[in-house]
C-alpha cells in the first residue's frame, strides 16, 4: 500500500492509533479513516502479539483493525467493492 510508510513513520513518532485514525477522518473523511485503519491492521502482522502494547491492542480492537482481506495484492479492487466503488470514482 502506498500510505503504509507514511502510517508507520507516524506511529514510529509516537503517535497512537487512535489519534491518527482522528486526524485522517477529520482532515480526509471517514473513508481514508476506514483506509488508514486498514493500512494498520496490515502494518500490525509484522508485530508478534505478545510484543505489542496493551493499549495498542485496546485501541486496535476498539478501531476494529482487522484483516479482512485475502490478499494485498487484491487489496484496491477488495475495498473498491467493500466500498461501492466505480472505477470513476
Amino acid at each position: 500500500m502506498l500510505t503504509a510508510p507514511v502510517k508507520g513513520r507516524q506511529l514510529a513518532r509516537g503517535w497512537q492509533p487512535a489519534d491518527l485514525v482522528r486526524l485522517v477522518q477529520r482532515r480526509y473523511g471517514a473513508r481514508h479513516g476506514r483506509v488508514t485503519i486498514d493500512v494498520i491492521a496490515a502494518q500490525m502482522r509484522a508485530y508478534a502479539p505478545a510484543t505489542v502494547d496493551e493499549r495498542w491492542e485496546a485501541q486496535l480492537g476498539d478501531l476494529g483493525a482487522t484483516v479482512w482481506w485475502e490478499r494485498d495484492d487484491r487489496y484496491p479492487a477488495t475495498l473498491a467493492e467493500r466500498e461501492g466503488l466505480t472505477r470513476a470514482e
